[in-house]
């Protein structure tokens, strides 16, 4: 996911298929990263953000647990040695964030919470006052939900259509309680298997609660909330 603020753009986990999502969307610099945690399909696409490096001159910053970060120095090693001259690599200032830390990156807050995803902690993000990202999520503990009241936009993720409960994933029926029970004024389910058929899932949910997709806009205002894509609504 990118935020994109007035003075900055700020991505949250880095993906294998990141450089073409990237280019897709016309993105041409990257402030600071957040990741989620460790797993291959959240951090595989680092070494992507050599380009931004190169081009501004800056290193990007990095923020993330001290479990996620001591993954990303052993598979991106190369990234924190001395190599030598020649040659091409991303250069990543890391930042230890703490769940319940709040930092200010690109003019807004962003505040760490926890949640667990099968066994293994996970950070999610407060973002400002009115937003929340959430992914790869199987439960959400009491504290993290109370940081997520009253927010305007809450992206929670699901992996499967059906009810039948999964390991270290929620499953639809599980992300819309949550939604639920939160009431943002709208809703997105993110981190999607194949198994979902996106038209079809979407018509059966509750008003105001959506399907998120790749290209996906979602533009907050004093005025409200629009989205912009392939198909083109307000909330």
């Amino acid at each position: 996911m990118l935020i994109t603020t007035p003075t900055g753009r700020i991505l949250i986990d880095c993906g294998p298929e990141m450089r073409l999502q990237l280019l897709a969307a016309y993105v041409p610099s990257i402030d600071a990263v957040l990741l989620t945690h460790a797993h291959a399909d959240h951090i595989h696409g680092l070494d992507d953000l050599r380009q931004f490096t190169f081009s501004s001159g800056n290193p990007v910053d990095v923020f993330a647990s001290a479990q996620t970060l001591k993954r990303v120095t052993h598979v991106y090693d190369y990234c924190f040695k001395d190599t030598g001259p020649g040659g091409g690599k991303p250069q990543l200032h890391l930042y230890e964030l703490n769940y319940g830390q709040t930092i200010g990156l690109a003019g807004i807050t962003i505040k760490a919470t926890r949640h667990m995803h099968g066994s293994l902690d996970v950070t999610s993000f407060v973002i400002g006052d009115r937003f929340v990202y959430c992914t790869d999520v199987s439960l959400i503990p009491e504290e993290t939900m109370a940081e997520f009241e009253g927010k305007d936009v809450v992206v929670v993720g699901a992996v499967r259509p059906d009810s039948k409960p999964h390991a270290s994933h929620f499953v639809l029926p599980e992300a819309l309680d949550v939604l639920n029970r939160l009431a943002p004024r709208l809703g997105l389910i993110t981190h999607m298997s194949h198994s979902f058929e996106h038209g079809t899932v979407e018509a059966q949910l509750p008003k105001n609660r959506r399907l998120a997709y790749d290209g996906l806009i979602v533009s907050l205002s004093e005025h409200g909330i629009s989205l912009a894509g392939p198909s083109d609504s307000d909330a």
